[in-house]
């Protein structure tokens, strides 16, 4: 029974991304399923779009600008819960997970006032901040799992050996905890990739990315163009998904962080 349970799970998950992949090359204008025939063109008008290009450049631009930033304080915070928090470690462990706890609707309207105050709302900088606070949660859990794995006898030792506190962060701890960080980048750049909801509040015309383009555009019609765009995008987080899982086993420390 858990098995077939699983199944049928799975066949949710597959089927629509399957059906989206099916109507992108139809040759009809229209949403057609079975596709009426076979072609690329789609993805080639996709790719042609300007408002899709821009959106796109957009989307990548603070998905980068917002995962490095987010990674960085991952990386902070993973060093104050596991060396320096002591009896504030749950506390301050709660504190950190906060952005995925509250509703996300409650959470980009506090963003909308809150920017809105400061002269940031509809700024590309506005979005990299919301969006890396959004991701911090888990960054710092990546972090924290591959820190929790490091000895602190390696630390001790290079200390003993005459390493400055610099020196052993960047020549020590920073090799020690890689893929921790690369996955803490890795999935705060998907995230901050395909955020809508915060997007909507904060963006403006000239700073929206390709979800909120996308959603506006579905609100009107859904064309064979977007599920070609869907598809591309499917496409490429796989393929950035599995070059960093052969490089640097990702998935392996995934599933060790989660038997920890």
């Amino acid at each position: 029974m858990l098995r077939v349970s699983a199944y049928v799970i799975l066949a949710g998950i597959i089927l629509p991304v399957l059906l989206m992949f099916a109507v992108s090359v139809t040759e009809t204008r229209y949403i057609a399923f079975p596709p009426e025939g076979f072609t690329l063109r789609w993805y080639v008008e996709a790719a042609k779009d300007p408002e899709f290009l821009s959106a796109l450049t957009m989307s990548i631009r603070v998905a980068i600008l917002s995962s490095v930033l987010s990674a960085s304080l991952g990386i902070m915070g993973g060093l104050t819960l596991t060396r320096d928090a002591g009896a504030l470690e749950r506390p301050l462990t709660a504190l950190f997970l906060a952005p995925i706890t509250i509703p996300i609707i409650v959470y980009s309207l506090g963003l909308l006032f809150f920017f809105t105050s400061f002269g940031l709302i509809r700024s590309a900088f506005g979005l990299i901040i919301s969006h890396a606070v959004m991701t911090f949660p888990y960054s710092v859990r990546m972090v924290t799992a591959a820190l929790s794995r490091m000895s602190r006898e390696t630390d001790r030792a290079a200390a003993v050996l005459g390493a400055g506190p610099w020196t052993l962060f960047l020549r020590v701890t920073l090799p020690g905890i890689r893929a921790g960080v690369i996955a803490a980048l890795l999935f705060s750049f998907l995230i901050s990739l395909n955020n809508v909801t915060i997007a909507l509040f904060i963006a403006g015309a000239r700073t929206q990315t390709l979800p909120v383009v996308m959603f506006q555009r579905a609100k009107h019609e859904v064309s064979p163009e977007m599920a070609a765009l869907a598809s591309g995008m499917v496409l490429a987080t796989f393929a950035v998904m599995l070059i960093l899982e052969k490089r640097f086993g990702i998935y392996e420390f995934l599933e060790r962080r989660r038997g920890a």
